[in-house]
């Protein structure tokens, strides 16, 4: 098929609008001038590793994506890594998230002002790429518009439209993980991640199998057979910027830079960023694929995002409209419901999420909070229960079974329940609140004040812990005359403390 080269914006005005890919130079300083500063670091990174040069690896015999082994390795050890010839295997840090305490040094040497003005407020991720050059990414969208900064070697990234989806074999996976044996440095096969997860938005397409140099590692069509649409490649340069819009399909091929003088020998180093400004990206691609499902899904994760709660539950509907067993689509509906106080359509639309996946412990949890805002506590311990049983070490769910039971007055399971989600999360200044008013609630004034205290020094900024606290204490020295005096004040200055502590 033919490719036509990326077109080069000579300004950002009007880039984000037009919603179409384009090269962009002069966001970003010449990167040898400031790449070796930040290299020099030693933070702990984490370092995929994967046996085949395409990661992810898509077997289409089975449906499954196969995603790479992880190492945490001190940012030194994995360069060391990367630039040698002797491992059996392929290596790269990817979404090494740059927002974190833990990267704020390496952030710091990156002159990347002009790329987050560019993106604006709302930055979704912002992740440094290091690899060899030797591992290729399948043909996959993105639901967020990206910036991707090219900072050492090359890239070379074939996007097709919106309007080429419906030839590309998009499908579900089941997502599994590589193995990797530390002891033997070889793979022992790969294994399930996740509970029954699925990735929605990889192709079956193979666009970059004439460039490769070598046979996919996976088991995907060639482009050249399946795709009527043209499609645009750039040849990312050091020190160049590209704008991806959202749900454009795209594949990258790295390579290294050939300097031997450079910091960056060896290597392959870029930024991307993630971010949400507008939808412009969303409205081409629906204009162009209006029965696109998992576009309306992205487009209403966008505006859920933003604070454009309506106009998100109507997209997530759209989205529905068209695929009505979509979890995802189905799940975040419930939540927009629940953020809305409607209890009883956000407990509907959770029961249906969970007929769709009875497995997602998440899922049940979510549905067991609804039901209990709407008084259905029975129910909502039951949900709240099965989670248990899918994940006894989530400290959420056990949670969420102690407020239940707390309100529906079985104090003692209460505090069991808030107990267990204290051995798994010891630091959750929530729990301990809860904990001491199910104890206060049942006579037991030490314990209770004991819980209310840890709360305290773990949220000193919290009213309703410290409300709790001051209530438990004024009946444990001074007697139900205290407590309601104490209850009215705290009312006129906090507001209503929580009585039954329930935290969600």
């Amino acid at each position: 098929m033919e490719w036509r080269p990326c077109p080069l914006a000579h300004s950002t005005a009007g880039l984000l609008e037009a919603a179409m890919p384009a090269v962009l130079q002069g966001l970003v300083p010449p990167p040898h001038s400031f790449l070796a500063a930040a290299l020099a670091g030693n933070e702990t990174v984490r370092v995929d590793v994967t046996p085949s040069r395409e990661a992810p690896l898509k077997l289409r015999r089975n449906a499954t994506l196969v995603k790479p082994a992880h190492r945490l390795l001190p940012l030194q050890h994995a360069l060391a890594l990367l630039r040698s010839r002797r491992r059996a295997y392929e290596a790269y840090v990817r979404h090494l998230e740059l927002r974190t305490p833990r990267t704020a040094a390496l952030r710091a040497e990156l002159p990347l002002r002009a790329v987050f003005d560019l993106a604006g407020a709302q930055v979704e991720a912002a992740n440094l790429w290091l690899g060899d050059g030797g591992v290729s990414s399948p043909l996959h969208y993105d639901g967020l518009d990206n910036l991707l900064v090219q900072l050492a070697g090359e890239k070379r990234v074939r996007l097709l439209p919106p309007e080429a989806f419906p030839q590309l074999g998009y499908r579900p996976y089941h997502e599994h993980q590589f193995v990797f044996d530390e002891k033997l440095q070889a793979f022992a096969g790969h294994e399930p991640s996740g509970h029954g997860a699925m990735v929605e938005n990889h192709a079956d397409v193979d666009v970059l199998s004439d460039v490769r140099g070598e046979a996919a590692g996976g088991e995907c069509v060639r482009a050249e057979a399946a795709v009527s649409a043209q499609g645009l490649e750039c040849v990312l340069r050091e020190g160049q910027t590209l704008f991806l819009p959202a749900l454009w399909s795209h594949a990258v091929l790295s390579s290294p830079h050939p300097a031997s003088s450079s910091p960056a020998a060896g290597l392959n180093v870029a930024v991307n960023v993630w971010f949400i400004r507008g939808t412009h990206s969303f409205s081409r691609a629906l204009a162009a694929q209006p029965a696109w499902s998992e576009a309306h899904f992205c487009h209403a994760e966008a505006l859920h995002k933003t604070g454009r709660l309506a106009e998100a539950a109507a997209a997530y509907e759209r989205s529905l409209a068209l695929r009505p067993a979509y979890f995802d689509a189905q799940h975040n509906l419930a939540s927009l419901r629940l953020a809305a106080a409607d209890a009883a359509a956000a407990a509907d639309a959770f029961g249906r999420a969970c007929a769709l996946r009875p497995a997602d412990s998440r899922c049940l949890v979510n549905w067991g909070i609804a039901l209990a805002r709407g008084g259905r506590l029975g129910e909502a311990a039951a949900a709240h229960a099965a989670a248990i049983a899918l994940a006894p070490d989530e400290p959420r769910a056990w949670k969420a079974l102690g407020n239940a039971r707390a309100r529906e007055g079985r104090l003692g399971e209460a505090a069991d329940a808030l107990r267990a989600a204290l051995r798994l999360a010891p630091a959750d200044a929530s729990v301990y609140n809860s904990l001491g008013v199910a104890l206060d609630e049942a006579g037991r004034g030490a314990e209770a004040v004991a819980a209310l205290r840890a709360a305290v020094e773990l949220d000193p900024a919290s009213d309703k812990a410290r409300a709790n606290l001051e209530m438990a204490v004024a009946r444990g020295v001074e007697g139900e005359g205290a407590s309601k005096l104490a209850s009215s004040k705290l009312a006129h200055h906090v507001g209503p403390p929580a009585a039954n502590g329930k935290v969600e």
